[in-house]
């Protein structure tokens, strides 16, 4: 059974960590407070950001599923949707919503590694593709690996693959 935490300092870290990670999305704010849970070694932190903007206007797109490994902490996930870009498939009104600059960033505090993925140009279909980047520190960084594709499911992939080394040291 997970128990809240008071004043502990993986909680402070972890904690000072996602702040210095909010920056790689400009004017994103918390719509409440984090919660910090512990069990057994491990440290959850939720944050509940307004999503209101993410809305996609009845297209009911599933999150795509990703395998995240313990440590890793979803600071947003913004529209990495279970779509692939497709013409035939997105009404144009609706491809902004769906392909976005700002669309995942999760961060790792005790590896000090941030992914940060987005869709460039945003919106555009035709010219666009996924942009995946890992950082040290923050997005404002050193830039340790860098991925594009138009293919989501190359992406998650990639996506898992990174978590992994990261989790391992080896990233």
């Amino acid at each position: 059974m997970a128990t809240p935490l008071d004043d502990n300092d993986d909680f402070q870290l972890l904690d000072e960590f996602v702040c210095q990670a909010l920056p790689c999305m400009p004017g994103l704010e918390p719509a409440s407070p984090g919660r910090v849970e512990h069990e057994g070694m491990q440290i959850v932190k939720e944050l509940i950001f307004d999503a209101s903007a993410t809305e996609t206007s009845g297209l009911n797109i599933p999150l795509q599923p990703l395998r995240v490994p313990t440590g890793w902490v979803v600071v947003y996930n913004n529209g990495l949707y279970e779509i692939d870009p497709s013409r035939d498939q997105i009404p144009p009104q609706e491809r902004w919503l769906l392909f976005k600059e700002d669309m995942l960033l999760m961060a790792h505090e005790r590896r000090n590694r941030v992914l940060d993925l987005g869709w460039h140009p945003e919106g555009d279909i035709d010219a666009g593709q996924y942009h995946l980047q890992v950082y040290e520190g923050d997005c404002r960084g050193k830039l340790l690996h860098e991925f594009t594709t138009k293919n989501r499911s190359a992406l998650v992939a990639e996506i898992e693959r990174l978590l992994a080394a990261v989790c391992t040291g080896k990233l």
